[in-house]
């Protein structure tokens, strides 16, 4: 039998490549367009967050729960945190020689581990008032 975190895992993995292949393709067409790198970063994570919580809360987590305002604060601010270290990510890794394309890989792991075990913990694993 396959665990629920299992499951999680599997639907959050299929989601997050949906959730990626928006976010690259914003990112690299705002790269393209000349928009500066994070604020390409912000775009791209910003139009994958959207894609995200619909996905995320329906098919990941199977939330059936009515989506509250503390619901939707809680996964603005797990995004907040990825957003933030991932912004300062994308700028900080080309100076250090990474290419934008590697330090896009790099951030998108990073963000995919902080935003499952946020999601997990404090968006869709806890009920209203907790």
């Amino acid at each position: 039998m396959v665990s629920r975190t299992l499951k999680e895992v599997l639907r959050f993995g299929i989601v997050g490549g949906i959730n990626t292949a928006v976010d690259f393709g914003v990112f690299f067409l705002s790269i393209a367009i000349g928009v500066p790198r994070v604020g390409a970063q912000v775009l791209g994570y910003t139009a994958g967050v959207i894609n995200s919580f619909v996905w995320n809360k329906h098919f990941t987590f199977q939330d059936n729960e009515k989506t509250s305002i503390g619901k939707v604060l809680w996964f603005v601010m797990v995004n907040l945190l990825s957003l933030g270290i991932s912004s300062g990510a994308i700028y900080y890794l080309p100076l250090l020689g990474i290419s934008i394309g590697i330090a896009k890989i790099i951030v998108t792991i990073l963000t995919l581990v902080i935003n499952f075990v946020g999601y997990r913990l404090f968006v869709f694993g806890r009920k209203e008032g907790q």
